[in-house]
């Protein structure tokens, strides 16, 4: 089953100028929505650019696939081209793919159709990550179900405010027996060479991000790995921070 989402859920307007902080407040907002739209114009370019070969599944996904085999469902927040997702499928999972942007979303599903040949219970779905804990419907459809939220090289790809709606998502999606599975670039990555044009990244300190999960009691870390040739994508080879979590 295909249920395809493209829909961005409807955002609150806020009238900036009778914001709290006057003219500063005003220009910071203004700085923050634009450099949200060019984030999302340049991951919306990336994706109707890319074309629809096989791709072999990242480094990260079939570590996933192994640890946590005995899940049936696994959410792909940030499904990107949806090379993971379709592994996933492949592999009998049941999937739930995500991203902010559209042309990513669409080339997912083009890419299961194309590729897909395990479950087929699949659905896509176009959410910010600002938005991901309005999702409601979809949060009380699959609070029962055992499940993974994967989320590989989107962290880094997010503003802070975002992350912690992506944490408040995966605490509200995940019961004590779930896993969120996070690979992201860290702040020792952000002098290391690249492979793809300059777009927003935000390297994160893995101490500090779990100093904060800890400080916060929401999730366990059960599993931390940092380094290089976890990721290796050519001549980029990411010094990345690998998590298993289970919400407390």
């Amino acid at each position: 089953m295909l249920n395809n989402n493209l829909e961005y859920p409807q955002k609150q307007i806020i009238d900036l100028h009778h914001e709290r902080g006057g003219k500063s407040n005003l220009t910071a907002a203004a700085n923050s929505i634009l450099a949200e739209s060019k984030k999302s114009l340049y991951w919306d370019i990336f994706y109707s650019e890319s074309d629809l070969k096989s791709q072999p599944p990242s480094q990260f996904a079939a570590f996933v696939a192994s640890e946590c085999s005995s899940f049936p469902l696994i959410l792909d927040i940030g499904c990107g081209s949806g090379r993971d997702t379709v592994f996933f499928a492949n592999l009998g999972f049941a999937t739930i793919a995500i991203d902010g942007s559209k042309s990513a979303v669409r080339q997912t599903i083009q890419r299961f159709s194309k590729y897909a040949i395990g479950s087929d219970i699949h659905e896509f779905h176009c959410i910010n990550a600002a938005d991901l804990p309005e999702a409601d419907d979809l949060i009380y459809r699959i609070s029962q179900t055992p499940k993974v939220i994967y989320s590989r090289f989107f962290l880094h790809a997010i503003t802070d405010a975002e992350q912690a709606s992506f944490f408040n998502f995966s605490y509200k999606c995940l019961s004590s027996d779930d896993v969120l599975a996070l690979e992201y670039r860290t702040t020792e990555d952000s002098h290391r060479q690249k492979v793809t044009n300059p777009h927003y990244r935000r390297y994160i300190d893995t101490q500090e991000l779990i100093d904060n999960i800890q400080e916060k009691k929401e999730f366990r870390i059960e599993y931390c790995l940092s380094g290089t040739g976890l990721a290796k994508y050519k001549n980029d080879d990411a010094h990345v921070t690998r998590l298993l979590l289970r919400r407390e």
